[in-house]
């Protein structure tokens, strides 16, 4: 596996970028900390990645290797056999155990492996009992949660112990409903599993059952026709859902939910707000759910070629600010109640913009050294932001850059 090596480095002046101060927030540059080269060979593409304690996890094609965060230290490996690929994985780690589905490349993704974060080391590999991820790049299938790994089976979510794949439990959908990988999403707090499920040809609902036993505590209709192509789960806690249906006249929301399963409020994808940037078809995200707000990038109507908003919703659906970014918006984050936002022209530097999340007016400015792939999935830990390269590899843009 020739992983990119981790290259300790302070790096010199800032080129093409420009200083003094915007809305009262001064710009200071920021070098890189420690890199991780560019991917090799270059067919690799990114897959996701987890903050494991002080370290960071990145998956791709091949496997997942994890990195100190404090100096990029390479510390593991893990490998899946060859000719297979990840082919999905959970978007979250817990507990100190990730999970990767793997398979033949553009065949069904029929093996889930759990690896301990510590070590790299495989703990169990179970082959998906009369159920196979179709394709390959198929996320919300599998997740971790609540110390268990949920897999699909047979129309169904089983739960299995994390370290072991002892079956804890099997969620038995709502009546006439089934987990179907195509279309069905799971995701899992430490006080909730959530699932959607298609019921026919013409309804979907979303369910959230208890984490210990899998049992359902309550059942919402998303209020779909025999359009209905996907629901995905945006977030837990608040759970926000989004409905997709296909056509011409079809539905394009994210759906908010209160704790007991009312529904509050519904944001279109697409609207007056303009379109909201949610293709989630590799890791990098551009949504960021916490407490009571939804923040999200969206195309205004009639903006520029790369001008793009933030906006933010409370959990009704009203909008309580919007932020434009001349640059777009290539990946945000929300942590220990900070919002930031990357942003980059592309051939220049990219820049990290400090929000206040309550008002989204800028509160700190700063250049980055380098290029950031606009594929790219940002994660603030260890008093680090990390950028981790979220799609194919590139002749210069490294694997993960941490600052």
């Amino acid at each position: 596996m020739a992983w990119g090596a981790a290259v300790v480095t302070l790096l010199g002046g800032l080129v093409g970028c420009s200083s003094g101060d915007a809305d009262g927030a001064g710009e200071k540059p920021r070098e890189a900390t420690w890199l991780v080269g560019p991917d090799r060979p270059k067919t690799m593409k990114g897959k996701a990645a987890w903050i494991n304690g002080n370290a960071v996890v990145r998956v791709r094609s091949d496997g997942a290797a994890a990195y100190d965060l404090t100096n990029g230290r390479p510390l593991w490996t893990h490998t899946v056999p060859a000719p297979q690929i990840v082919c999905t994985v959970a978007e979250h780690a817990d507990q100190g155990v990730g999970l990767i589905g793997q398979g033949l490349e553009d065949e069904p993704c029929d093996r889930v492996t759990a690896i301990d974060l510590a070590t790299g080391r495989a703990l169990w590999t179970r082959r998906l009992a009369r159920t196979a991820i179709p394709g390959t790049n198929y996320y919300g299938v599998i997740e971790a949660g609540a110390g268990s790994a949920l897999v699909p089976v047979a129309g169904r979510v089983r739960a299995l112990d994390l370290r072991t794949a002892k079956a804890r439990w099997t969620w038995t959908p709502p009546r006439g409903c089934a987990f179907t990988a195509e279309d069905s999403a799971m995701a899992a707090g430490p006080d909730a599993v959530v699932a959607t499920f298609r019921c026919g040809r013409k309804a979907a609902k979303v369910a959230v059952a208890d984490p210990a036993r899998g049992r359902t505590r309550w059942v919402a209709d998303l209020g779909v026709g025999a359009k209905f192509d996907a629901a995905e789960v945006l977030s837990v806690s608040p759970l926000v859902v989004r409905v997709k249906e296909d056509g011409e006249r079809s539905r394009d929301e994210l759906l908010t939910f209160d704790a007991k399963g009312t529904r509050l409020g519904a944001i279109p994808v697409s609207g007056p707000e303009g379109d909201l940037d949610l293709d989630l078809g590799d890791f990098t995200r551009r949504i960021a759910v916490g407490g009571d707000r939804i923040h999200v990038a969206a195309k205004p109507p009639g903006a520029r070629l790369l001008e793009q908003d933030l906006l933010t919703f409370d959990l009704t659906g009203r909008r309580l600010w919007r932020s434009t970014f001349e640059d777009g918006v290539t990946s945000l984050a929300l942590a220990a109640g900070g919002l930031t936002v990357l942003a980059q022209d592309p051939g220049d530097p990219a820049l990290l913009i400090a929000l206040d999340p309550a008002t989204g007016k800028p509160v700190r400015k700063s250049w980055l050294r380098y290029d950031v792939n606009v594929s790219c999935r940002m994660f603030v830990a260890g008093g680090r932001h990390l950028m981790v390269n979220a799609g194919a590899s590139t002749q210069s843009v490294p694997a993960i850059m941490a600052f």
